[in-house]
């Protein structure tokens, strides 16, 4: 199968080129535009495995190309990607060596004033924990999974000043390695939302959203299963030319369906991008809220994090960007038991040239730490990365 697939993105690759003309949006073929793109990665880790003071040293070999079909039409468009992404370890014997993503977007803008955006995103993944476990509970894992993700969106300018949002998705995961230990579990996430906006003045706009969220994992952790509802009240605004961002705060009520009980919580995401020059950009982003937990009997954690990210560019060709986190995950209390408390702390530097308009590398270093209560869950790692990029 996989000598087939191969075969055939280089005959699409071969027959694209040939038939094409090249620009700097990508390869222009008939209605579409083709954008190939090409990863080559080097990493070194001092803990593969993220197992405390007993780090395992290895070097790691990632090559991720990235295939994208485009077809614009008026002020819309059609987006098809497809990625796979191929690794291998110096030391370490790794079962699985591919991991797949296929996305398609589409973003259908109406004369009326109605914005339709539907995407659909399919991943059979393995070491890609950020996918399951958004807030870091986890962060290491050899489980193959299949996830998809489909999203809905649809904005309505009322009038000049009111705007109308509605949208969801459903996102399904389920393992198809259980391993020991069984971390991971089967579930199945929907959610449908909606907003009600008003612009005060062209570049800012006040909302009060409200959302339905019902969750249903599988059989051994159906603890898990939830029905909730979030009411946020936000505000977006451009407030100067170099000052943008905005922020939601609310109230979040989880009714744990199998524990006879609720969670009550106080949720908010904020996001500011401050130019402190025209070559040097702060971005800031602080959340919080509560997520399902795979540990032992805990239903669900509460996560509050802050990340601050500083870039700058040097020359056209010359940028760096730097930054840290600072994130807290409290569990809920278990009887009489310890609760557990995790503390995250992590920070990056960055440094990249662009060699030329389809040719960038970068140099990364990357540091994380967590530090629990609980010792067998604290871990510290040091990452270099070596990236090279090819393509649109």
């Amino acid at each position: 199968m996989k000598r087939y697939l191969l075969l055939l993105v280089i005959m699409i690759i071969a027959s694209t080129y040939l038939k094409a003309e090249l620009n700097d949006d990508g390869v222009v073929v008939g209605p579409f535009i083709f954008k190939p793109h090409f990863w080559l990665v080097f990493e070194h880790t001092d803990n593969l495995f993220l197992q405390g003071k007993e780090g395992f040293h290895d070097n790691l070999w990632i090559v991720r190309p990235q295939f994208q079909l485009i077809y614009p039409f008026l002020e819309s468009s059609v987006q098809l990607t497809y990625v796979p992404i191929w690794r291998d370890y110096e030391k370490y014997e790794i079962k699985h060596r591919f991991s797949h993503f296929f996305t398609l977007q589409s973003n259908i803008l109406q004369s009326s004033g109605l914005n339709i955006k539907i995407s659909d995103r399919f991943i059979r993944g393995m070491m890609e924990v950020g996918e399951v476990d958004p807030q870091k509970e986890l962060w290491y894992g050899t489980n193959r999974f299949n996830k998809n993700l489909f999203e809905a969106n649809a904005g309505y300018d009322l009038s000049e000043r009111f705007t109308l949002n509605v949208g969801g998705y459903f996102n399904y995961v389920k393992f198809i390695d259980h391993d020991t230990p069984e971390f991971f579990f089967d579930y199945n996430t929907f959610m449908l939302n909606g907003s009600f906006g008003y612009k005060m003045s062209p570049l800012t706009t006040v909302y009060a959203t409200y959302g339905f969220t019902a969750n249903d994992a599988e059989q051994d952790f159906d603890t898990r299963d939830f029905k909730g509802h979030q009411f946020l009240l936000g505000i977006q605004s451009d407030a100067t030319p170099r000052l943008k961002g905005g922020f939601q705060i609310g109230y979040e009520r989880k009714n744990l369906n199998n524990l006879n009980m609720n969670a009550n919580n106080f949720i908010l995401s904020a996001d500011a991008s401050y130019e402190i020059s025209d070559a040097t950009r702060i971005l800031l982003n602080a959340s919080r809220g509560t997520f399902q937990s795979a540990y032992f009997v805990a239903a669900y954690y509460r996560a509050t994090g802050l990340v601050l990210t500083l870039t700058h560019h040097f020359t056209d060709k010359l940028s760096a960007s730097g930054g840290g986190l600072i994130q807290s995950n409290d569990y809920q209390e278990i009887g009489n038991l310890t609760t557990r408390k995790d503390k995250i702390y992590g920070f990056h530097a960055e440094i990249g040239y662009i060699i030329h308009s389809l040719a960038v590398v970068h140099f990364n270093y990357k540091y994380d730490n967590r530090n629990s209560n609980f010792d067998q869950f604290s871990f510290k790692q040091n990452r270099l990365d070596f990236d090279v990029q090819l393509g649109w």
